[in-house]
């Protein structure tokens, strides 16, 4: 019984190029002569326009992420392990009331340094190099791997070694290495001090800290003594020569004739008395403030002696470093944060650049812009299942093959696309004739002619039609494959066969497939002049012969821009349809094609977007939804 389908056409044509009822464009069109439509420029992309974009490309978001995450993950797992300690110093005011310290030290810290200078400068005198290394030499920091000087990069490229070097200068080497592993970090609003330090041994770590931070104490209490030290040593001399001259002055006051008990009559002696008296008045002032001056210096001495002897600090270790039970380098969740934010940017403007850079065809009614010709129909690549019923074992596509339309799968996605196809090629008429005879092509390899040629096929002999499909592609024939045929007869055979054409019986020529209506003519025996049989005038009269016997002839000829064959079985034919394959046929390359097919004065009906990823589209989004929704229903 004999079924139709009412269909819609679906034509998209470029601006300025009208479209009538024969959509095909005839090779007199300006755009053949001028190239006119041959940019392939994209409209610039809106905020929306790149937010979807994203989303369709989710999958490569989330491969680019993951590929980063997992990179990062490998790197920071092969990393050594690195642990980190924490001691706490706290700087204290100076007591300047023990032991009179304003009178003892030449220089005294204020206590009460409110823009912490004076802790910024115990800071800085913590990373010395002196205290570092007393640091390495008390810990033996110069045997562990981590502190021990390795040579660079380019010496390691050119097999240098390093010169050896005394024990010294190796000391201030480790010193070095290890003041980059230490850090010390001072708090504007208290007077602590905390080290960290950082080892590839949490001991070691621990250690390093505690070390610096006892060293540093000590270097503190060796400081004061030594100021202390210094004052006594310095009044010490003067205090002697100034009990020698004190002694000295008492004798000389003791030595002295007293002239009391005497009697003086005349004016003369009484002044001389007094001024005697006067003298030695003024002797024993003198003699006295020597006296006053020499305790004095005597007890500042015997002070600096005490503070001498004194360990005194002002510094106090509060924390002490305990060892880290974890590693704190290499930080995998930071590092894996890192990865997940540095992927997505690069993944985004990965996907971002290629979308824009991207010439090939990719939704629905896209290629209008760029090419003067009607888009028949949109085959669409449905995810995740096969769909097809053979899978062509010679195809380098990832699935191609056939799948019959209204017999299996009735209301698939793909079988309403071939009839969409199918109706936009039937209503399209020139001169009110019906167009029988089709080549169908493509520009270049792999884009899916042979499925269309197929499926176009097996759906007009749905309708009740009598087809001939015709392996046209005699250097990689597929046809016979799809059809469970032999090859050992076919097109090459009777382009070589001396009998005329009309004298072959029709059964001879053709083999009938297990479609009704449907027959085949394979490719035949490979041969090496197919240029020269496909110019010879049997294939004129050939193509005659059939449209006497069927309804439609399906030509299958290979790719037009890498052979001559389809533009020469074309000028026998009524019209040539394009294959173009969504995000796999760089538009440049289709309007070339066009161009040379254009210019042989062949008569091309449109182009078959196939492949197409119809979620990509927003246009056919609700579609191919409503389609994937009612097949899981059936």
């Amino acid at each position: 019984m004999k079924r139709s389908h009412i269909m819609n056409i679906h034509f998209n044509s470029a601006p300025g190029i009208r479209v009538s009822a024969c959509p095909g464009l005839q090779p007199n069109q300006e755009w053949q002569a001028n190239g006119s439509g041959s940019s392939t420029d994209r409209p610039d992309w809106t905020a929306l326009e790149c937010l979807r974009t994203l989303y369709r490309r989710k999958a490569a978001l989330l491969y680019v992420t993951s590929a980063s995450i997992i990179a990062v993950a490998a790197i920071s797992l092969t990393q050594p392990r690195w642990y980190q300690s924490e001691a706490s110093l706290e700087i204290q005011a100076v007591n300047e009331n023990f032991l009179n310290a304003r009178d003892i030290y030449p220089t005294v810290a204020s206590g009460t340094d409110a823009s912490g200078i004076y802790v910024q400068t115990q800071a800085e005198l913590l990373q010395q190099d002196a205290l570092i290394e007393q640091v390495v030499n008390k810990l033996h920091l110069e045997a562990r791997p981590e502190f021990q000087v390795r040579p660079n990069f380019w010496s390691k490229l050119h097999g240098l070694t390093l010169p050896d070097s005394s024990p010294a200068q190796n000391a201030r080497n480790v010193a070095e290495i290890v003041k980059r592993h230490v850090k010390i970090i001072s708090s504007p609003h208290s007077r602590i001090l905390r080290i960290f330090s950082e080892a590839r041994d949490p001991k070691v770590a621990a250690d390093l800290a505690n070390a610096l931070a006892q060293t540093f104490i000590e270097y503190n209490i060796d400081v004061r003594r030594q100021a202390a030290q210094q004052t006594y040593v310095s009044l010490s001399l003067p205090l002697e020569e100034l009990r020698t001259k004190l002694l000295s002055s008492q004798a000389a006051l003791a030595a002295e004739d007293s002239p009391h008990g005497s009697t003086f009559s005349s004016p003369r002696h009484v002044t001389w008395f007094e001024g005697w008296s006067r003298s030695t008045k003024w002797k024993e002032q003198e003699v006295e403030a020597d006296r006053r001056f020499y305790e004095a210096m005597s007890q500042r001495v015997d002070e600096a002696r005490i503070a001498a002897s004194v360990r005194q600090s002002n510094i106090r270790l509060v924390g002490t470093a305990q060892p880290a039970a974890l590693p704190y380098k290499p930080n995998l969740p930071l590092n894996l944060a890192a990865a997940v934010l540095g992927g997505l940017i690069l993944a985004t403007g990965w996907v971002l650049i290629k979308e824009q850079t991207n010439s090939f065809f990719r939704t629905p009614g896209e290629a209008g812009t760029f090419l003067p010709l009607p888009e028949l129909g949109v085959i669409p690549q449905m995810p995740g299942r096969m769909l097809m019923k053979r899978c062509l074992p010679s195809s380098r596509d990832a699935i191609l093959g056939v799948q019959p339309i209204g017999t299996e799968q009735q209301d698939s996605e793909l079988s309403e696309s071939f009839r969409a196809t199918l109706a936009s090629i039937l209503s399209v008429g020139r001169n009110g004739e019906q167009q029988q005879v089709f080549v169908v092509t493509s520009a270049q390899p792999t884009e899916g002619k042979t499925t269309v040629v197929s499926n176009l096929a097996i759906g007009l002999s749905e309708i009740g039609s009598k087809v001939l499909v015709i392996d046209g592609d005699m250097r990689r024939p597929r046809l016979h494959n799809v059809f469970d045929l032999a090859n050992s007869w076919g097109l090459s055979d009777v382009l070589r066969e001396k009998n005329a054409v009309e004298d072959l019986p029709l059964g001879a020529l053709v083999k009938k497939t297990k479609y009704p209506g449907l027959s085949l003519l394979p490719s035949g025996v490979a041969v090496d002049n197919v240029f020269g049989l496909l110019w010879s005038g049997r294939m004129q009269r050939l193509l005659p012969r059939f449209r006497k016997e069927f309804d439609f002839v399906l030509l299958d000829a290979p790719p037009c821009l890498e052979f001559a064959d389809a533009r020469i079985m074309a000028r026998h034919a009524d019209q040539l349809l394009l294959v173009v394959r969504a995000n796999h046929t760089d538009i440049r390359t289709v309007q070339v094609a066009v161009q040379r097919l254009l210019r042989d004065g062949i008569s091309v009906m449109g182009f078959i977007l196939n492949r197409c990823d119809l979620a990509q589209s927003d246009a056919n989004r609700y579609a191919f939804q409503y389609s994937l929704s009612r097949q899981g229903n059936a």
